[in-house]
This record gives structure tokens, sequence and C-alpha cells, in this order.
């Protein structure tokens, strides 16, 4: 509503609800600003028209309302809006473990040995987005960086409790805890949290676990910065870049999420581990269940050898004479 009446501020026209002047000259404005180039998509535009009617009811104003002739002509408009600048949504692409060996490698980490030798900076970086995978996490729940009281190492798997502060989760009240197998390997997040606990966060008192921040920003000297390394800014566009050059490419953070269910999904995990492991309640866990080419093909081979077998089984092995 702010938006609305901030625009007919600046554009000096009367902020009417029943306008068709001033509906569609903010749904231009708000589609492409004052120029030609889309800025935002037409799709939102009917969550916004939601809020005037709510807002126009509750006050008793007059409104374009459904099915009224000026909302037809209104909706007119926003069919044009979206003609000339039509909307491709944004498509999670699942960053499974075979890609992230590649991004990993330009991280420096080829090797478990790298994982010790390699500033602590990059380790940090690399830390948060296999733990990210492993996880299932969304950018919410790390984008804080997290706390080094939320990891708890259990010898054979690390726990990491997700989502258990306000700003680190979707849904409120909803924490869960997922399990980090810990194998020795610069693929294992159980394994690579262990090492970066120990090379950063080793001397830290007990008290001080649960405001130290586990996934921090390192200075060139390798020194901790009580901070989390910016996601939006910083972290998703340099993954975005090394992604790329291994053929991925990356629209969203959730590409971790769907990478991590898409692995375990290919595996043979059970649903109900990976709907618990990432926080799933419903049906939308398969919306990220985006197997590769190659994963659909090793599907395959497993089943396929199942009903050759059986069509052979099944063959006469004297040819029937025509009737």
């Amino acid at each position: 509503m702010q938006q609305f009446y901030r625009f007919c501020a600046a554009a000096d026209i009367e902020p009417s609800f029943d306008s068709y002047d001033a509906l569609t000259a903010f749904c231009q404005w708000y589609v492409a600003g004052v120029g030609d180039n889309k800025l935002r998509a037409h799709t939102t535009l009917g969550s916004y028209l939601s809020a005037f009617a709510d807002h126009c009811s509750d006050r008793g104003l007059p409104f374009a309302y459904k099915d009224t002739p000026l909302r037809r002509r209104v909706n007119r408009f926003v069919q044009g809006l979206k003609n000339l600048y039509p909307h491709e949504p944004r498509r999670t692409v699942a960053l499974c473990l075979d890609k992230l060996g590649h991004v990993a490698a330009d991280y420096g980490f080829r090797t478990v040995a790298d994982l010790y030798r390699r500033p602590v900076r990059w380790l940090s970086r690399w830390a948060r987005i296999i733990s990210a995978h492993d996880g299932f996490m969304r950018p919410c729940e790390h984008g804080q960086g997290c706390r080094l009281s939320d990891i708890t190492d259990c010898g054979s798997y690390v726990a990491m409790l997700v989502g258990s502060r306000a700003d680190e989760s979707k849904y409120k009240h909803q924490p869960r805890t997922v399990a980090l197998p810990v194998r020795t390997s610069f693929l294992s997040a159980g394994f690579v949290l262990r090492v970066l606990v120990g090379r950063l966060h080793a001397a830290v008192p007990a008290a001080d676990r649960g405001t130290r921040i586990l996934f921090s920003a390192v200075t060139d000297a390798g020194g901790y910065v009580n901070v989390a390394e910016p996601w939006q800014q910083q972290a998703l566009p340099r993954l975005r870049r090394f992604a790329l050059q291994c053929g991925v490419v990356v629209a969203s953070g959730r590409c971790l999420r769907a990478g991590g269910a898409t692995d375990f999904f290919a595996r043979g995990a059970p649903r109900w581990w990976i709907k618990r492991q990432g926080g799933w309640r419903g049906r939308a866990v398969d919306r990220y269940n985006q197997p590769s080419e190659q994963q659909r093909h090793a599907a395959a081979a497993v089943y396929s050898d199942g009903i050759l077998a059986a069509a052979v089984a099944a063959t006469p092995r004297a040819h029937r004479r025509a009737a």
C-alpha cells in the first residue's frame, strides 16, 4: 500500500483505487519503472491488487473489484504487460556432488590433505557449501553463518541443529537436526566440519560457543571475524561462477538443497529420511528431486537387467507355427 501511495505522490497522480489511469500507471511502473526494460515480474501484480482490495474493503473505499467492468479493463492491461514483458521463472537447478567435486577443486580442495593446508578462509567457505548440500539447507538457514553450538561431533557423524533462530528459519518454531556422516573425504560435510572446528574454533570456551559464528569470515592472515560472509552478495555469486565452469547454471541458492536431495534420492535413500533431513512436511520434496541423465541411466541399468531377464525367461525356446 505504501508503494502505491508513494508512486502516486511522485507521479502527481490522485491515489484513487477506482481510477483506471492510477491503477494501470502503477502496474506499468512496477514492471518496467520509467523505462522500457523489465524490472520486476508481472506475476506479483495479482498480490498487489488483492492487497488493494482488502484495503478498500476495510475502509469502505471504491475499488476495481473482480468481475467489474473496471477490473476487466485493468486485467487486459496486465495481460498486455505480460505479453510485452514475458516472465521466465527462475528454476532451482540441483548442484549435485559430482559437480561439487569440480567446485571443490576451484576452491583448492582436491584431497583430504588440502583441508589442512589450504587457507582457513577457503575452508570456512567450502564447509558452508558442503554442509548446505548434505544437510539440505535453505539459504536462510546458513545465511547468518550458523553457530558453533549448533554442531555436536558424535564420532561417526556430526549432528547439526538447523533453523533454531528466527532469522535462520523459514518456518517459526520448526528447527530440525540433520545428520552429517563423517567419512575421510573433502566431500564429506561431517569430516570437513570436524577439520574446520579443529583449525578455527578449537580454543573456544564452551560458554562462547553459542555466539561463535561457525561459517565465519576470516582475514587474509587466518584470523577469525565474528560475521558471516554475505551469501547473496558474495558467496552465491562466487559459487555461481564456479558452477558455470562445470556446466551448471545456478539461479537460486536452493541449488545445494536440491542437489543434496537429488543425490540421496538417486542412491535409494528412504523418502521419509530425506523429508526429515530437509524439513519437508508435504509433497514439496518431490520438486527438489532432479536426477541428472547419468543418475537416471544408473537407475535404469539396475532395473533393466531384471526386466530383460524376466522377458528372456518368458520367451518360448521354440518358434511357434503360424496358424
